[in-house]
């Protein structure tokens, strides 16, 4: 015995996005964008600290050789 299944002719599925969702999409986009120029800048900045550290320690320790 096979159990059918069926479906109900008041359910449609559309494909088609909303406003909304358009809207929020855009807003992610924007968003995702400057969280990757922020975090960019900022670790430019760590790396350029650290460079920074580096060629101090260095200046410094040149007496020593």
């Amino acid at each position: 015995m096979s159990q059918g299944l069926t479906m109900d002719a008041s359910v449609t599925v559309s494909n088609v996005p909303n406003q909304n969702m358009l809207a929020f999409v855009e807003k992610q986009r924007m968003q995702d964008f400057f969280f990757h120029k922020i975090t960019l800048t900022f670790s430019l900045l760590v790396l350029f600290a650290l460079m920074g550290i580096i060629v101090s320690l260095i200046i410094n320790a040149w007496p020593a050789f």
